[in-house]
């Protein structure tokens, strides 16, 4: 899980290129949400199913493992 996220944290840094996401930030899970809702826009726009499919199989893990750490 933590690889994940830190490879997704690392692709939408390049992306963005910025130092950090986290910096300012409160919340990391809405960090990743966005994310991973950036880089699903990008995939929709390259038309490239196979790598949304991924990206939200990523969510639901993500989303998941947060209300996991919740209870």
């Amino acid at each position: 899980m933590g690889t994940l996220l830190s490879r997704l944290h690392a692709a939408f840094l390049a992306f963005m290129r910025k130092d950090s996401l986290l910096r300012g930030q409160d919340d990391p899970f809405a960090t990743v949400q966005g994310v991973l809702d950036a880089l699903e826009q990008r995939a929709t726009e390259r038309r490239d199913m196979t790598a949304v499919g991924k990206l939200k199989a990523a969510r639901n893990i993500v989303t998941r493992e947060s209300l996991r750490g919740a209870r």
